[in-house]
């Protein structure tokens, strides 16, 4: 007999008791009719997901989780009129001890993502502030999304994650947003370049009125944003980016942006480690979302994800949370190395290709060159950073020659 016959038959034992037969996804007929059972699966469904028990999932959550049971429960709400509807019916329930567990429930506030908007604009109001002094913006004026995502990554995360987004918090700020006049190609072509010298001091003059990083060309988009096309078009005539930030003795923003915000993630996520007491484990996306820290789920999203983060930097992944087929297994690290070595290969400012160099253990200190040793040596760890590294013969190798 063959096996697909033998649970064949197991399944479909008449004798088998009700009991012991499998879960299934559906329920019988009528089960979403009682609302003492309806109470009973959201019930489970925030304990679930880490949700507040004292209220209704919104309607947010429960499509959030929609394939989770979410959109089940949100079919049964309105098989019972709503979710007010559905409160006065387990309100009016004769046995006292059935709704006794839900009644300190009550309907999710509509306002609730504007009040997360304005919790959110009132904590981050001196930053916005400090950067809109920087920018050189006059007061009560808000600078636009792109610059902010320019200058403070992190920062602009937060807003984009915030209910509401950026106009919300333009608006519980009561600012008014930077507005840019309209320039036509027309007016640009009519400018002339500036002469290297003279583009060099305007940079520098620039860059120290409405700069937050000095030492960094500033990109493109900034400089239009500040209305400087003339600095536009002679960046253009003088060969680029890259060749007037080297002539000029300035960092390229293209290839320094990696390095400031790795940085920043590394000690972000350092920091929310030590508040939550969780050692060396890398926390999953969604508890990062729960815990309100939607920038860092998006950036560790960007840098690879949960499980390339955590074994690229050596934080612990619990078994339940390991794929097989994606098992990454690449030695210990330290958070804290890569945040000291990050920052030292900022300040020293070299770059090969495009590509920020990993200080010489000559320049570093000797705890850091035994930590260094420890880690496999400073290609390996240079290759962890995603940095170039200085060989023991003078040159300076990328990972772009050693995939050639």
């Amino acid at each position: 007999m063959s096996a697909f016959l033998i649970l064949f038959l197991k399944q479909h034992d008449p004798n088998k008791k009700a009991d012991d037969a499998p879960h299934r996804a559906r329920q019988k007929s009528g089960y979403w009719k009682d609302l003492v059972l309806v109470a009973q699966q959201i019930r489970l469904f925030q304990s679930r997901f880490g949700l507040p028990n004292d209220r209704l999932p919104t309607e947010y959550e429960l499509r959030r989780h929609g394939y989770n049971g979410g959109h089940t429960i949100l079919r049964a709400l309105r098989l019972h009129g709503g979710k007010r509807a559905f409160l006065q019916k387990l309100a009016r329930l004769d046995d006292p001890e059935a709704k006794a567990p839900f009644a300190s429930w009550q309907e999710a506030s509509p306002q609730r993502k504007v009040s997360d908007a304005r919790r959110v604009a009132r904590s981050l109001k001196p930053e916005l502030e400090g950067l809109a002094r920087k920018l050189g913006l006059p007061g009560k004026t808000l600078p636009n999304l792109s610059l902010i995502r320019e200058y403070e990554p992190l920062l602009a995360n937060v807003i984009c994650s915030t209910p509401g987004g950026y106009a919300a918090i333009a608006r519980e700020l009561n600012c008014c947003i930077e507005q840019q006049k309209p320039v036509s190609w027309a007016s640009m072509r009519r400018l002339k370049p500036l002469p290297l010298q003279e583009l060099k001091r305007e940079l520098l003059k620039f860059i120290a009125e409405r700069t937050v990083t000095p030492g960094v060309m500033p990109p493109e988009r900034i400089l239009a944003k500040a209305g400087r096309f003339d600095l536009i078009i002679s960046i253009e005539y003088h060969g680029g980016s890259r060749a007037v930030a080297e002539k000029c003795e300035l960092r390229d923003f293209a290839s320094w942006e990696y390095v400031l915000e790795m940085r920043d993630l590394l000690r972000e996520l350092r920091a929310y480690l030590n508040l939550a007491n969780k050692g060396n484990e890398m926390p999953s996306i969604a508890e990062l979302q729960r815990q309100g820290r939607e920038d860092l789920a998006r950036l560790i999203r960007r840098h690879g994800g949960p499980l390339v983060f955590a074994a690229r930097f050596g934080l612990y992944v619990p078994p339940s949370r390991r794929r097989r087929e994606a098992d990454l297994k690449w030695g210990p690290f330290s958070l804290a190395l890569a945040v000291q070595l990050l920052d030292a290969c900022y300040q020293r400012g070299r770059a090969v290709d495009g590509i920020p160099e990993l200080p010489p253990l000559s320049e570093l200190d000797l705890e850091l060159q035994t930590e260094i040793a420890e880690y496999g040596g400073p290609d390996t760890v240079a290759r962890r950073l995603g940095l170039a590294f200085a060989r023991p013969d003078g040159a300076s190798g990328t990972l772009r020659e050693d995939h050639c």
